[in-house]
């Protein structure tokens, strides 16, 4: 016969597959953003000329303009952090761009290109050469529903494993309840049947007591 899961189980699992939820669609969007638009920022930084770091840097623009990145705070629930302002990092770039646009190769020095090439590093990357972006940009405008969903994940995951903790409890009882029942039915009359009820009692004990080990 199929064993049922049982409450507790239930909403553990419930609980595990919303936090999966979560981190799946965390990890698909970060994974398209870098790919689409952080990996050209940096390519951008570092490029040897204007030519390539035009090329580089407009497709990052594009992508922020496709997908709706000029406006607005990646996690502005409670406050708005200047450091999750969507709208000034998009301007950022914006106005970069058009600096590499407005530079003339066949007349520029290589002192002016050399220096144009430094700004834009210095607006395109932190000091330790990381890509300057608002935190959580990645999953933007969904930064809210998400937050609620790890919450949410996070309380019913653990409702779910201190139900199920107690139900492995009330389990133990009702065999150490049989097993006194059937000891009293039986009277434990022989040698042979005390050994063997004694054997199963010391066994469920011994569950208990590497249970309790490992909890601790």
């Amino acid at each position: 016969m199929k064993k049922s899961l049982s409450l507790g189980k239930y909403i553990y699992l419930c609980g595990i597959i919303l936090l999966v939820i979560w981190g799946g669609i965390r990890f698909y969007n970060n994974v398209q953003f870098n790919l689409h638009c952080e990996g050209y920022l940096k390519r951008a930084a570092d490029a040897p000329d204007i030519t390539l770091a035009k090329e580089e840097l407009q497709k990052a623009v594009f992508y922020a303009r496709n997908h709706n990145l000029t406006e607005g705070y990646t996690t502005a629930i409670f406050w708005k952090d200047p450091s999750e302002d969507i709208g000034y990092w998009y301007r950022k770039l914006n106005t970069a761009y058009k600096q590499l646009e407005k530079a003339d190769m066949e007349s520029i020095s290589n002192w002016e290109e050399s220096n144009l090439l430094i700004k834009l590093r210095e607006a395109l990357l932190n000091p330790d050469g990381s890509v300057i972006v608002p935190q959580g940009i990645s999953v933007f405008p969904y930064n809210t529903l998400l937050a609620v969903l790890f919450i949410l994940g996070l309380i019913v995951f653990t409702i779910g494993y201190i139900i199920k903790r107690g139900e492995r409890y009330v389990t133990f009882d009702r065999r150490m309840k049989n097993l006194l029942k059937q000891q009293g039915n039986s009277g434990i009359g022989d040698t042979k049947k005390k050994s063997k009820w004694l054997q199963r009692m010391e066994k469920i004990q011994e569950e208990q007591r590497k249970r309790n080990e490992n909890k601790e």
